[in-house]
């Protein structure tokens, strides 16, 4: 693609970033960039899995006893930090994610009470390439002819 053609970001806009002033497109890539991170919580498990679906995924993962708004924002902001992500739109993120799944995090708050103490909750962090990879991984280990 050459850079005089439009380029289709999320949601079907199609913008050619020439005719866009560069401070403006510099603002606007740096948008579609940090949108393209993402943190997932995984579930329960101890740390021999955390490091398993380290291995497994290439994804930065942590595990939270217990599991607090504080300690996932000092955890994102700094994978952000380390990976060169916008650490704003990471914290915007966060509190995002914390408000709109509240009663799914109650209820992993409540499971992870009656776990037993090696228990952790855990929450991964990756960018678009890494969950690509990922989910392209995940896609190999099915096999041909289906689930049977």
């Amino acid at each position: 693609m050459t850079s005089d053609q439009p380029q289709t970001f999320p949601k079907g806009k199609i913008i050619n970033l020439n005719s866009v002033p560069q401070k403006k497109a510099r603002k606007f890539t740096n948008k579609v960039i940090s949108a393209m991170i993402l943190l997932h919580i995984f579930g329960l498990g101890d740390v021999l899995r955390r490091f398993e679906l380290e291995q497994i995924t290439g994804l930065k993962l942590m595990g939270f006893r217990p599991l607090s708004l504080d300690e996932l924002m000092h955890w994102s902001q700094h994978i952000a930090d380390q990976q060169n992500w916008d650490v704003d739109s990471i914290r915007q993120d966060v509190i995002s994610i914390w408000l709109d799944q509240a009663e799914d995090i109650s209820c992993w708050r409540q499971r992870l009470d009656r776990a037993p103490a090696e228990v952790e909750l855990l929450a991964g962090i990756g960018d678009q390439n890494t969950w690509r990879d990922h989910w392209e991984g995940m896609l190999r280990q099915t096999p041909r002819a289906g689930w049977q």
